[in-house]
């Protein structure tokens, strides 16, 4: 018996021996073969695996577009913080005029340090320097600074940091301004100047600190305002709308508004009433056909939120210029804003002409929201604005230092250090 099972045990090996044999001899004739053989993979190929997924086409259905056919559309890109230059010459032409004149003026006589350093230096006003793309303040004073230099610090910072050549623009050192007016004809950037007055003309304009936000004034976020608009816009046709000129706003801050409530007591044409009495939100102005904006103690900070309604947007003669007034157009085939006298003295006949003629309010209100909206409006364009107004201003202004005279103590404080102020006693560190 143990001599058949070892027979037959020897047997069975032998026949499992001979089995793996032969798929070692099918296993070594197709490593001969090229097409089979099993090789490592090259470096090449691993390279390619890993980025495979990027090289397929994209799959949205927004397609590249060369700068030299590219069309600023306000889906796609009014959000778009880091337009490159080109693009922001091409989707707004219109805002940069203060710039260019500016730039004129001053070729001939550039600003120098001497400019700065002898300018009121407690006055609502922040010194600041950006250096290689990146923003240094040195020094802020003045009430306001709280309500709106740290809006517009916020701003500027935003516009830099979204812009992938930053480190390309200009090494300058400038005063921001965050009270109503400059009294003085400085190389200072200010909210608003004068519109008829040449005396101001050294004054560079900047975006308005709403442009980010106004918690002083319970306005939130710019673009949430804008969004909520657009809501409200999105649930009413503009013949639905109240066929009223519409106003809110605080009667005692100009001389001219008083007169403007007893031009409007009582007719059927006009919503008016101070805003103490009767509160409306911004979004709610958008239900009306007509919206009135009237300036305050300078230019008015209401006039860029109800420009995005879809309504027709009346103002006085304007006597304060902003960076986006040079857009508005009182007459012709772009008009987009009715332009009535200080006085009053016609407003009622052209709120009437406007309401009364078949079209004419639809069709300038639709003029308003493609040029003030869906462009001048947007993120998109108050970004490229704040890196034209650095490349102007640098193009005219002395090179700054960024470190005191030894070489190492830095001049200003990091933007991203005077974010976090509230949480670090910055007078610990530095003289701020």
């Amino acid at each position: 018996m143990y001599t058949n099972f070892y027979y037959s045990r020897s047997y069975g090996i032998f026949l499992h021996a001979l089995a793996l044999y032969g798929l070692l001899a099918i296993f070594f004739t197709l490593q001969s073969n090229s097409k089979w053989a099993l090789k490592a993979p090259s470096k090449e190929s691993i390279t390619a695996t890993l980025f495979q997924t990027a090289k397929k086409p994209p799959t949205s259905d927004k397609q590249e577009v060369t700068t030299a056919e590219w069309i600023f559309d306000a889906h796609r890109d009014g959000d778009n913080l880091g337009l490159s230059e080109e693009q922001c010459n091409i989707a707004f032409p219109k805002q940069y005029t203060d710039i260019q004149n500016n730039v004129a003026n001053l070729t001939s006589n550039p600003i120098t340090l001497s400019d700065l350093d002898t300018q009121h230096q407690e006055d609502h006003r922040v010194r600041a320097i950006i250096y290689n793309g990146e923003l240094y303040i040195i020094s802020k004073h003045g009430a306001f600074w709280k309500q709106n230099g740290i809006a517009s610090v916020h701003a500027l910072q935003r516009a830099l940091s979204a812009f992938p050549d930053r480190k390309s623009l200009p090494n300058i050192e400038f005063f921001m301004f965050n009270f109503d007016l400059v009294g003085e004809n400085r190389a200072v950037w200010t909210y608003t100047k004068p519109a008829h007055d040449t005396e101001f003309k050294n004054q560079w304009l900047m975006p308005d600190f709403g442009f980010w936000a106004w918690p002083h004034a319970h306005i939130r976020s710019y673009n949430h305002i804008r969004d909520e608009m657009r809501r409200f816009e999105d649930k009413v046709e503009f013949k639905d709308k109240t066929p009223q000129l519409l106003w809110r706003g605080n009667k005692d801050t100009a001389p001219h508004r008083p007169p403007f409530l007893k031009a409007t007591e009582g007719k059927d044409w006009a919503n008016v009433s101070d805003i103490k009495s009767s509160f409306l939100e911004l979004w709610d102005h958008c239900g009306y056909k007509m919206v009135m904006d009237i300036s305050g103690r300078s230019w008015s900070g209401k006039g860029k939120y109800i420009r995005n309604c879809e309504s027709v947007y009346v103002a006085h003669k304007l006597k304060w210029l902003t960076t986006i007034t040079y857009p508005l157009e009182a007459a012709g085939a772009d008009q987009n804003f009715v332009e009535v006298k200080e006085d009053w003295s016609d407003l009622e006949q052209k709120v009437k002409e406007v309401l009364d003629t078949p079209g004419m309010a639809e069709r300038i209100a639709k003029k308003g929201v493609e040029v003030f909206r869906d462009r001048y409006l947007t993120p998109a364009a108050e970004a490229c604005y704040w890196r034209a107004l650095i490349r102007g201003y640098g193009s005219v202004s002395f090179e700054p230092e960024l470190y005191e005279k030894d070489g190492t103590t830095l001049r200003g404080v990091p933007y991203e250090t005077v974010a976090t102020s509230p949480l670090v006693d910055l007078k610990k560190w530095w003289d701020f």
